[in-house]
């Protein structure tokens, strides 16, 4: 099982096959480690973060369109595990008191205990249900089995536990009846109403306690409510760390001009159409970071926010970033992954701090030459782009230690990819690499090298002298199979098997 790519491996492990997922773990292990232990420095919660990563894993596979991109997939899964951590420190240190419990006792718990009334329900009419039916339902229902692995549990023909959970549908439907129904889910509606009401309520009373406290830090939390963020926020100009969980925010007002301390503002909308141009007058701000919505451009001036250190924008509507992006010279960390990018800026020069760069899931089919200026670069991350080739002037990034250019076009690395002499992780998969160049050799501190998925019928002898790498991935390549089986046996049982083959020289 060792070399079958990761399409078919993922098609096994949603079929239920535990070995498949865990070798498709195993493929990503080490850089998602490295990623997670990066972020977090406690070793008990990057290991929590680690675990919620593979049970995320899991449960999306079914969900994954794109197989080719199942590096980048787990990875984003793991940075937005990372973010989440981050966002979410402040709540786990400060304890909720019972006044803030009250009126979750007495509104939220309503809107549960009603989904509870409605399950307790449709379970009791269901054990009423023939036996097979039941448990063809309690599988597919409660326990998310496939179809296909019922039918294997069962030992029974796949149309067969189709037509059980029809007919399982239909009693439960005809047991409770519509009406029943219908009155149910007005109740939980009803509810939802008065979840809303909550949350307004609990931002305003939040608001009043940071600004009577003088506190710098504020989150408010509305998942469900107004398009609006209250107007009281705009008075707090003693905040330094603004988070706005706030689902349905549209816009944010001018007024945040006022907020003169501002060194962190998070933001995670699904409608938020664009950033205010008042923010580029928050001239303390040093990261920003924005989480879903319909924004398609920054202000025009963002190149003012000479103070920032870290820009996130994920899953955003941004079609390209000002031509004045590459001023921001204190700028560290810039994570763009899954926007609408069609090209970068053509000067990134001036990015002479940036550590971290990550331009995942866009469309650009080209590099700017300029990006070989950015001599701190220590890690880029380019996958599931268009790019055909990457530029020679990538030759001066002296620093950098990891390259990710999967799901792309490459055909071939250039010779100079010899120069990066601190690399210690280079992933190339799903590209068209028919060679790779001698100059691997040079790499002498590379520790994992992701080829899979290529055009590749041979390979440079110098790649089984490499001292430190650790992981080599070959499969789905036209090599000789002793070659592919060997490297997922590890780097040893590989460069054993080196005197067995014709290499390229």
């Amino acid at each position: 099982m060792s070399c079958i790519s990761d399409r078919e491996l993922i098609k096994q492990s949603i079929d239920g096959d535990s070995q498949a997922f865990s070798i498709l773990i195993k493929r990503v292990e080490t850089p998602l480690v490295k990623l997670v232990k990066s972020k977090i420095s406690d070793p008990a919660s990057a290991e929590d973060i680690l675990q919620e990563v593979l049970l995320d894993v899991w449960q999306g596979l079914k969900g994954l369109r794109n197989p080719d991109r199942w590096t980048a997939w787990v990875m984003q899964i793991a940075r937005n595990r990372c973010h989440d951590f981050f966002r979410s420190a402040q709540r786990r240190e400060a304890p909720m008191a019972n006044s803030d419990l009250e009126p979750i006792i007495n509104r939220r718990s309503q809107h549960h205990s009603f989904q509870t009334d409605l399950l307790n329900t449709v379970l009791h009419t269901l054990s009423e249900a023939p036996p097979n039916y039941v448990e063809a339902a309690h599988l597919f229902y409660l326990e998310g089995l496939t179809i296909r692995q019922i039918a294997v549990r069962l030992g029974k023909p796949e149309g067969t536990i189709k037509r059980w959970l029809s007919h399982t549908r239909s009693f439960v439907r005809n047991r409770l009846g519509l009406r029943q129904m219908r009155i149910e889910r007005r109740k939980i509606m009803t509810s939802d109403a008065h979840e809303s009401e909550y949350y307004q309520r609990r931002a305003l009373r939040d608001i009043a306690a940071c600004r009577e406290d003088g506190a710098a830090s504020l989150n408010l939390k509305n998942p469900v409510g107004s398009k609006e963020l209250p107007s009281e926020v705009w008075t707090l100009t003693q905040l330094k760390d603004l988070s706005l969980w706030w689902n349905n925010l549209e816009n944010i007002s001018e007024e945040i001009g006022r907020l003169k301390h501002l060194e962190s503002l998070y933001v995670e909308s699904d409608q938020l159409k664009q950033l205010p141009n008042q923010i580029v007058s928050l001239s303390r701000l040093r990261h920003l970071e924005v989480i879903g919505g319909q924004m398609t451009e920054l202000p025009a001036d963002f190149c003012r926010l000479s103070a920032l250190r870290t820009v996130i924008f994920q899953r955003t509507q941004l079609q390209e970033l000002p031509a004045s992006f590459g001023n921001l010279n204190r700028l560290e960390v810039a994570e763009m992954d899954n926007n609408q990018f069609s090209k970068l800026p053509d000067d990134l020069s001036g990015l002479t701090n940036l550590r971290v760069l990550t331009l995942q899931g866009h469309q650009f089919s080209a590099l700017p030459k300029t990006i070989g200026q950015l001599s701190a670069m220590e890690e880029l991350y380019l996958g599931g782009n268009r790019l055909g080739r990457l530029p020679n002037e990538m030759s001066k990034l002296r620093n950098l230690e990891t390259l990710a250019i999967e799901d792309n076009q490459i055909q071939s690395l250039p010779p100079c990819i010899g120069n990066f002499s601190k690399l210690q992780y280079l992933y190339v998969e799903s590209n068209r690499l028919a060679n790779i160049p001698r100059e691997i050799g040079q790499l002498t501190e590379l520790r994992e090298l992701a080829l899979s998925n290529n055009q590749l019928t041979s390979l440079p002898k110098a790649l089984a002298d490499l001292p430190n790498l650790q992981i080599l991935k070959l499969h789905d390549n036209p090599l000789p199979d002793r070659l592919i089986q060997a490297s997922e046996n590890g780097i040893d049982e590989f460069r054993r098997a080196v005197a067995e083959v014709t290499f390229q020289v």
